[in-house]
């Protein structure tokens, strides 16, 4: 089960890095020389002490129980580094409304190794949207063929279909290396990230 499992985030990253570097209309014509990963574990406790690179981990993780009832909030911040050397600083904020989902959840964030996406967990439908801000620092966000005006925030299927996701502003700069979202609207947990714009015939927006 943990290879089949394996597998099947393989080729779901790999259908989103395709669908980040081609989307509807030509592909990015910058290529970048990937360096070698970090194989570091999940940094639980977001932040580790430490200003050497090597020591960072490759991806942060969060979780914290929700009574659903009630509301709360769950955040994820620190420091890890990417796939392609990039130092990257994340801070995620996700917003539970009182009367979201009933009894309690146990709800995780996941930053990915390879793409400017976050994940959640467990799946399931909410009785009112949640809202995430979200926000990536450090990044090559050329790498992914995104710029300001010409970049949304969307839900990415596990078969690489999109879906684009109301929320209250978006800024993508080069400059900066910062991509940023508030008030993401999440009817359900999955995967969600920033995509270079879509057609109409590539994806739906959630009404």
């Amino acid at each position: 089960m943990k290879m089949v499992k394996k597998m099947k985030k393989l080729i779901t990253i790999f259908g989103i890095a395709t669908l980040l570097l081609a989307g509807c209309s030509n592909p990015v014509e910058n290529s970048f020389e990937p360096v070698a990963p970090s194989f570091s574990t999940l940094n639980k406790e977001m932040g580790n002490g430490t200003d050497s690179p090597t020591a960072l981990p490759s991806e942060l993780y969060v979780e914290q129980e929700i009574d659903g009832g009630i509301g709360g909030k769950v955040t994820l911040e620190g420091i890890y580094l990417n796939y392609y050397g990039d130092i990257v600083t994340v801070k995620a904020t996700l917003t539970i409304p009182a009367g979201a989902y009933k009894r309690n959840k146990l709800i995780s964030m996941r930053t990915d190794s390879r793409l400017p996406v976050i994940e959640f967990e467990p799946g399931g439908e909410f009785d009112l949207p949640l809202k995430l801000d979200l926000k990536f620092t450090g990044m090559q966000l050329e790498r992914y063929g995104l710029q300001n005006g010409k970049t949304d925030f969307y839900y990415i299927s596990d078969d690489g279909t999109t879906v684009l996701i109301k929320n209250d502003g978006l800024n993508v700069n080069l400059e900066e290396q910062k991509a940023e979202v508030r008030g993401a609207k999440l009817n359900h947990f999955s995967r969600y990230g920033f995509i270079r714009k879509q057609t109409e015939q590539c994806s739906d927006s959630v009404k």
